[in-house]
């Protein structure tokens, strides 16, 4: 090897040749870098091949570089051994492609944490501000009036369902008060929240309020963000008309990996303030955690809305 390297550079020319590699080694780092940092964003769409076909790419640029400057060099300095001098740029190209995945990978590690840490920052805020929205609807007067009211009757009438209602109006208030560091909770816990909240709305509402929970048992373990249910059944009380001559009928029922909440449309003409944080909220919240999963159905005598279970 040595006596290789004295015949192709004789001494005299020793300086304009290293100038060279050190010239061609800027460039491939150059080109490798801009490649893995910019360039790849718009030539490889994501997909579950992306990694396979950005390994492919940086492979066919290093062998693209090796030959090109390899051939530039030998034309230059005039030069034999053409294949020796593309296994050097080759090896050379090899070693500063993984030092900059190296880089690229911190460096986009380094984003992605970034990234989450807001994510969860901003979800820990909506899941906040949706406490603080479901409490207050909770403690809204009009809200508070109208359960003193049933809880009055049945005190008159029942003192063991008054018992009951009391109990169940206190698991309302204790899963709104709970899991305050759970960005996501159990089906079965929303469930059985939704269990206590729909009886106190039955009392209050009698047969004019419907509804039928159907869910998969195997299914209970699964998650979704806390008072998901809760808030579209509460969305359907707030909007639509309720009376024993025109009951309203809501499905809580499961799709697959999907719950859906449907029910009877049959709108109020007017709707009067409160607290309800809307669907906008229950959106954000699944976008937050990676899923743009809430979809609505209108229909002319129903209105859906399909959650996904993580």
């Amino acid at each position: 090897m040595a006596e290789i390297l004295n015949r192709t550079f004789p001494r005299a020319q020793v300086n304009p040749r290293m100038g060279y590699l050190f010239f061609s080694t800027f460039v491939g780092s150059f080109v490798l870098f801009q490649f893995n940092f910019f360039w790849k964003k718009h030539l490889i769409p994501p997909g579950i091949y992306r990694r396979a076909k950005l390994g492919l790419l940086n492979f066919l640029l290093i062998v693209l570089l090796s030959i090109l400057l390899s051939g530039i060099l030998r034309i230059i300095f005039d030069l034999e051994y053409s294949r020796a001098f593309f296994l050097v740029f080759l090896f050379r190209h090899l070693g500063i492609l993984i030092v900059c995945l190296l880089v690229v990978y911190a460096y986009e590690a380094s984003e992605r944490a970034k990234l989450d840490q807001r994510k969860l920052d901003e979800l820990a805020h909506e899941k906040t501000h949706t406490e603080l929205a479901v409490l207050k609807s909770q403690l809204d007067p009009h809200f508070l009036f109208n359960t003193l009211n049933s809880l009055s009757g049945l005190i008159r009438n029942d003192s063991g369902e008054a018992i009951r209602f009391v109990g169940m109006l206190s698991d309302c208030f204790r899963y709104t008060l709970e899991n305050r560091n759970s960005v996501l909770v159990e089906l079965n816990e929303e469930l059985e929240f939704l269990k206590a909240y729909l009886y106190v709305m039955q009392i209050r509402f009698g047969s004019g309020l419907s509804v039928e929970v159907d869910v998969q048992p195997s299914d209970l373990c699964k998650k979704l963000p806390q008072f998901a249910i809760q808030l579209l059944v509460e969305n359907a009380l707030k909007h639509n008309v309720i009376s024993v001559k025109k009951p309203l009928k809501i499905r809580v029922f499961q799709n697959k990996n999907e719950i859906i909440v449907s029910n009877v449309l049959q709108k109020k003409e007017k709707i009067g303030g409160g607290y309800g944080i809307g669907l906008a909220n229950l959106k954000k919240r699944y976008k937050l955690l990676g899923y743009d999963s809430v979809r609505i159905t209108i229909e002319k005598n129903s209105f859906c809305v399909s959650i996904l279970l993580i």
